[in-house]
């Protein structure tokens, strides 16, 4: 078969649902209390998180909801553009690496990718911006087209 009949829109909600109401929200409600309590690895580390999730989503879907994604009262938020999403996901990932750098008051206790090591947590941040970066860029290109 081909694409267009080998999947139904039904297919995609897991992956809708586990990004906003899941990843996404809980990023937004925790990010606050993090760089609150000083705890900046945990936010470096949510940051990172909510970067690959957006840039993911915009990869499968294009032009996806973000910037009204959390408002409780709107059912209907707008789509946001990709590429400019795609930049925005790169200033999540610039102030990831700016609390990774900073003293934290705790280190995440079950850290299952990197332990918490701050380091290897800055180095995935890079390298997910040189990706973004080439896909900003490809984007681009298409625009232009």
């Amino acid at each position: 078969g081909t694409y267009e009949n080998a999947y139904n829109p039904q297919y995609f909600d897991n992956v809708w649902l586990y990004a906003y109401e899941g990843a996404l929200m809980d990023a937004y409600s925790f990010l606050p209390i993090f760089e609150e309590s000083e705890w900046y690895i945990h936010s470096g580390i949510t940051k990172i998180l909510q970067a690959y999730i957006l840039v993911t989503l915009v990869d499968f879907f294009g032009d996806v909801p973000y910037s009204e994604s959390f408002d409780p009262s709107n059912f209907n938020p707008k789509t946001d553009d990709g590429a400019g999403l795609y930049t925005q996901a790169i200033g999540m990932l610039n102030s990831a690496i700016e609390d990774l750098a900073k003293e934290a008051k705790a280190v995440p206790s079950n850290d299952l990718f990197y332990g918490g090591d701050p380091e290897l947590w800055t180095t995935l941040a890079k390298t997910l911006k040189l990706k973004i970066y080439l896909k900003l860029k490809i984007y681009l290109i298409f625009i232009l087209i």
